[in-house]
């Protein structure tokens, strides 16, 4: 059955990313990367994600072993 709403608002899992805040911003000019650092954001589920990570990569887990 049809709901009528679109789930996919975003075409690409990069595009999504970028929303969040989580892909780096990268200026590249002749083949060199300049700068290459992620934007600040409002986003408060990319924040939720990068507090995520902060604590994995603390804990004894096999994730923060992994990361």
């Amino acid at each position: 059955m049809e709901t009528g709403t679109d789930m996919s608002k975003f075409p690409t899992e990069k595009h999504f990313c970028s929303w969040l805040g989580l892909a780096p911003k990268r200026e590249i000019s002749g083949g060199k990367v300049l700068r290459s650092a992620t934007l600040k954001t409002r986003n408060r589920a990319g924040q939720t994600f990068r507090k995520a990570a902060a604590s994995v990569m603390r804990s004894d887990c096999v994730f923060g072993v992994f990361y």
